[in-house]
């Protein structure tokens, strides 16, 4: 009777912790100069399986926009100040799956170009 229990846990918790909807975010990653404080990036989601009617992609707290279930790709403009994620929500406001996008910075390197040998014959 234990086991039955166990296994019954089991199979209800691989269900529970699998998304309804599956989804591709590229690109992840937006790299600006070291001076640069915000960073412009349009990102195109692709939704790989969706079970549910309409979804919305929200992030910062506010919606991007919502996709309905015939809808398999959006292409999003986004302005990053930092690290942000991406929700996906049902209507019901059920967080279905998230991604983080990621605001880096490029270090300016400062190079010199040498105008003479290290050396010299005399």
């Amino acid at each position: 009777m234990l086991t039955a229990s166990i296994v019954a846990m089991i199979s209800f918790l691989s269900q529970a912790s699998s998304d309804p909807a599956i989804w591709r975010v590229e690109p992840d990653t937006c790299l600006v100069s070291e001076s640069e404080t915000r960073c412009f990036m349009r990102v195109s989601i692709t939704l790989l399986s969706l079970s549910v009617g309409k979804v919305c992609i929200i992030a910062n707290k506010q919606v991007l926009t919502c996709m309905y279930e015939g809808q398999k790709s959006v292409t999003v403009d986004i302005t990053l100040t930092s690290d942000t994620t991406l929700h996906l929500n049902d209507t019901n406001g059920k967080r279905l799956a998230e991604h983080t996008l990621v605001f880096n910075k490029l270090l300016d390197a400062d190079f010199s170009q040498r105008t003479r040998l290290p050396w010299s014959l005399f």
